[in-house]
């Protein structure tokens, strides 16, 4: 990491002290405070409660909190961390009040397509868990590295095939260590190379409030093949016999004996009658295994406790989903927005029984459907409204009514160019510009 004299100068100028932001091991390996010695840094401040109230490389350890309380706001930052780790970092101090004129090592240029902003985080728990990435993946923490193309790579050396975010792992590996409760367990539906299985265990591992014992925590379902997902998978990872399964089982074998795996059609299974924590989702790809899921598992969720992880809600394909959690919204709330794909809801009241009977299609005549889905459109926050309204106008087109999918079409396009303001706006561009164009690989209007 260079330290640039302009940036000396600005800061040596403003006569502020400096806070290294990340005592993490990059800014022992870059000699941060070496470099900057002749500004006399004042302390590392890090949201890592098992560093503060420590020393590192010779200076206190702070929370943002208690920087607060001592500077005010009369305080510079230095970002200790590289890219792309510092643009995840810089979102949640944006968030959190810190003025991008705070942060001295600001990089507008970096913050394209490819970093999501944070702030449609919902709470501060989960916004801590967010800005903790840089120091978990520097001590390996969540047992995975991330490069600049953000690929993921276990400590075992085994290269992930994936398409979650940093932040999606992130949480997943959050919840299964400070959430879960030993009570009942977690399942896991739709991992394909595992890096959800494989995040969940390395949280049930780090997680000191339960005892592990001999029975599986984790219960892990797919069909682990390529089929329509060949694109996620790299040459040098294909097996040639269009599955994923042995290379699953190479990422996750370190914690096999917490691990229970069902290899094989979600429609053709069942469950064994265990409570469940948390349930992560990235298989309702159709209208069938949509309702399969809510009649197979749905009904073992813990009220007041179980989170739920629809991994595909924020994608304009799957609009069963939307569908589904909008007809039980009774019953849960939403806990938070994950990027690039997530939410997460909470079961708040026992589900009904009639539930194992659901089906979408046969509860609901289309006009309903349709009524109950632009009903999700207007009641999202307008950081995901754009995709909502997008996955409005493809159910049209999926039902054939292609003249008033152009027209939803054109509300989308509306919506995304009248945004509020500058942010707000750079949020949509962000979230929608592949979106749009997997829209226009599939639909022809």
């Amino acid at each position: 990491m260079k330290v640039y004299k302009k940036e000396l100068i600005y800061m040596k100028n403003d006569n502020l002290p400096l806070v290294l932001y990340g005592a993490g091991n990059n800014a022992k390996k870059e000699k941060i405070v070496d470099k900057l010695s002749e500004l006399n840094p004042v302390c590392f401040c890090d949201v890592d409660k098992e560093k503060q109230g420590s020393p590192y490389l010779g200076l206190p350890v702070f929370s943002l909190k208690e920087i607060r309380e001592k500077y005010g706001n009369a305080f510079l930052l230095y970002l200790t961390m590289g890219q792309p780790l510092k643009s995840y970092v810089t979102d949640f101090l944006l968030a959190n009040g810190i003025d991008k004129e705070q942060i001295t090592n600001y990089e507008d240029d970096f913050r394209d397509s490819s970093v999501p902003l944070i702030h449609i985080l919902n709470n501060d728990r989960t916004k801590e868990w967010m800005s903790m990435i840089p120091s978990m993946l520097s001590f390996n923490e969540m047992g995975f590295t991330l490069n600049n193309n953000l690929h993921f790579k276990t400590i075992e050396g085994e290269q992930v095939i994936t398409m979650m975010s940093i932040f999606e792992a992130t949480y997943l590996y959050c919840i299964a260590k400070y959430e879960f409760e030993g009570k009942g367990v977690i399942v896991d539906l739709g991992p394909f190379g595992g890096m959800s299985t494989y995040s969940l265990l390395r949280g049930v591992r780090a997680n000191s409030r339960i005892d592990l014992g001999s029975t599986p925590t984790v219960y892990s379902f797919d069909l682990f093949l390529t089929r329509g997902y060949e694109f996620s998978v790299d040459a040098n990872m294909d097996s040639g016999t269009g599955s994923v399964f042995m290379k699953y089982l190479r990422t996750v074998m370190q914690y096999i004996e917490y691990l229970h795996i069902t290899p094989g059609d979600l429609l053709n299974v069942s469950w064994c009658n265990r409570d469940i924590e948390i349930l992560f989702i990235d298989v309702c790809k159709t209208w069938e295994t949509n309702d399969c899921v809510v009649k197979t598992f749905f009904p073992y969720l813990v009220p007041g406790k179980s989170l739920v992880m629809q991994q595909d809600y924020l994608y304009f394909g799957h609009h069963w989903i939307h569908l589904t959690m909008e007809i039980l919204k009774d019953y849960f709330v939403v806990e938070e927005y994950i990027p690039y794909n997530s939410v997460v809801f909470r079961c708040v009241k026992p589900l009904p029984e009639s539930l194992k009977d659901f089906n979408l299609r046969s509860m609901y005549s289309i006009d309903e459907l349709l009524d109950l889905h632009w009903q999700v459109v207007s009641n999202s926050p307008d950081e995901v409204m754009g995709i909502m309204i997008l996955s409005h106008a493809y159910f049209l087109y999926t039902l054939g009514m292609i003249d008033r999918s152009k027209k939803c079409y054109e509300v989308f396009e509306k919506k995304v160019e009248i945004s509020k303001d500058e942010e707000l706006q750079k949020s949509f561009d962000m979230q929608m510009s592949n979106m749009i164009k997997h829209y226009f690989d599939i639909v022809e209007y």
